[in-house]
């Protein structure tokens, strides 16, 4: 059906009493179904190991088994120094408890969580990260690992709350300015706010 198969094959030379060389005897299987699922498998595994966002991997007592490059890069540490750690060793310690108690809760009934954690680099700078943690299961359904996938969030974090910081201090001017301020609608011309100083005058 001109499909592509994939053979091991092993062969040695079939010679003559005098050396000459008649030919080869061989054996060959085809072992296209596992050089596939090899591939498959490296494919996977660069997906991994070339993601942004960390990927770690902990057996059922939370202990990471993996990590890939990213969570390296992102918390400081090595991969031999985050291995066979929990990984509250990146905790800052200002993750409030209902958000690990949440999270136990859930793995332990089978169940995915999202989240944000506040956590530390090795280096003692802070960062957020949002967390999506998932059960591994084998064919038969049996948990055997956990599996989370992190993105360091610390700039969309800060940006947010420097616009709620600016919408504040606009607010507190707004209202406490002495003068009348009127705010108006562009298109309509239809009044949509006005400071107390305003609704005082009018």
């Amino acid at each position: 059906d001109s499909g592509r198969v994939y053979f091991e094959t092993s062969g040695v030379p079939i010679n003559d009493n005098e050396g000459k060389l008649l030919g080869y005897r061989g054996v060959s299987r085809d072992i296209t179904k596992r050089y596939l699922a090899e591939k498959e498998v490296h494919k996977l595994s660069l997906v991994v190991e070339q993601s942004p966002n960390s990927i770690i991997i902990t057996n059922l007592a939370g202990i990471m088994e993996y990590v890939n490059p990213a969570a390296c890069s992102i918390s400081g540490y090595t991969m031999e120094e985050l291995t066979g750690r929990n990984p509250s060793m990146l905790s800052s310690g200002t993750t409030p408890p209902e958000t690990f108690k949440s999270l136990w809760d859930a793995l332990t009934c089978g169940n995915d969580w999202k989240g944000i954690f506040h956590n530390k680099k090795k280096n003692g700078e802070y960062y957020f990260e949002s967390a999506f943690i998932m059960p591994l299961r084998e064919k038969g359904g049996e948990i055997t690992h956990y599996l989370g996938i992190k993105e360091d969030i610390t700039k969309r974090i800060e940006a947010e709350n420097a616009l709620r910081e600016s919408e504040k201090r606009y607010k507190d001017l707004f209202e406490g300015s002495p003068d009348a301020i009127l705010l108006s609608d562009l298109k309509t011309g239809k009044l949509i706010d006005a400071n107390p100083a305003a609704a005082t005058l009018l």
